[in-house]
């Protein structure tokens, strides 16, 4: 403690000293020169481990440890400019700077700067890479649940609840720019008996082999998601019904079997899709009621066809 004449008792500073110097904390502390005056084991071996004793210029000992590939790792500058920069915020920057860096061996510190009002600067640095490794975790958690909840577990097309929110947005657009908008409702014909004469692991390779006909033949722009069993959703902007029809036959056309099985031979299959384009005040609801009654009517009427909703419409009056 202080005693009457301010000055620290000298037992009590050296047991500080000898706190600071074998702490877990790195500690370094620079004169207004910044050439570094004290600096602990622990800051030493994380950002300059080769540094000579005291004193020695504080950014050309973290220069020559980056040089050699230790202590902090640059991610967004050259070497050139680290150090004016560096030189620059220490002299004339804020009295304290906050800020966290990479290292070489993969850690990640948290660094506290505070220049006092005689121009010495104290460095505080922590080890922060326990608590960053749990951050990345429960981030990486969180982006695997948010993939899981967007994609269907079989056929790596979104799920139905985030197709139907894209689509959402998609005839939201079309409300406001007055650009064409298609939907189509697409099923694969006779699925049932896919399932029951080769059994469902068959049935599922045909629900992936035929997801991924859909992505490569599809335009980029068009969205493409599975509603639930054999059944999908595609959104088309600026495609009107006859160039969505037109579309889908050109798919229609150039599906394959799928190949040989072990149970019997290739698998060859069709599907029926229905489509509808959108119309001012249009709901989602609505646009895709219109598409599942032409696709009803293209299977209605034999399947292995695709009906546009004013077509089917227009047959029915």
């Amino acid at each position: 403690m202080p005693d009457q004449m301010g000055e620290i008792d000298p037992t009590i500073a050296a047991m500080m000293m000898a706190a600071l110097q074998s702490g877990h904390v790195g500690f370094c502390l620079c004169d207004e020169t910044d050439a570094v005056r004290f600096v602990n084991d622990a800051f030493r071996a994380a950002f300059f481990p080769n540094a000579p004793q005291p004193p020695f210029d504080f950014v050309d000992a973290l220069v020559e440890a980056i040089k050699s590939e230790n202590g902090i790792q640059l991610q967004t500058m050259t070497l050139e400019a680290f150090a004016p920069r560096v030189r620059e915020r220490r002299r004339n920057g804020d009295l304290r700077y906050d800020f966290a860096v990479d290292m070489y061996d993969g850690s990640w510190w948290w660094i506290n700067d505070h220049r006092m009002l005689n121009g010495w600067t104290l460095v505080v640095a922590s080890d922060v890479s326990r608590a960053k490794n749990e951050e990345l975790k429960l981030r990486a958690a969180h982006d695997a649940a948010v993939r899981e909840t967007r994609t269907d577990f079989l056929t790596g097309l979104a799920s139905r609840r985030h197709g139907l929110e894209r689509a959402d947005s998609a005839l939201s657009d079309f409300l406001m720019a007055r650009q064409a908008l298609s939907v189509a409702i697409v099923d694969i014909d006779h699925f049932k008996r896919i399932n029951d004469t080769f059994g469902h692991a068959v049935g599922d390779e045909v629900l992936i082999q035929f997801a991924q006909t859909l992505t490569a033949l599809l335009p980029p722009e068009d969205q493409v998601c599975r509603l639930g069993g054999e059944e999908f959703l595609v959104v088309m902007p600026d495609t009107h019904e006859e160039r969505a029809q037109l579309r889908l036959h050109r798919i229609l056309r150039s599906l394959r079997p799928l190949p040989g099985t072990s149970i019997n031979g290739s698998v060859a299959y069709t599907f029926s899709a229905g489509i509808a384009s959108a119309m001012t005040g249009d709901s989602l609801s609505a646009l895709m009621r219109r598409a599942d009654d032409a696709l009803y009517a293209a299977k209605q009427a034999g399947r292995n066809m695709i009906l546009t909703a004013s077509k089917s419409a227009s047959d029915a009056a």
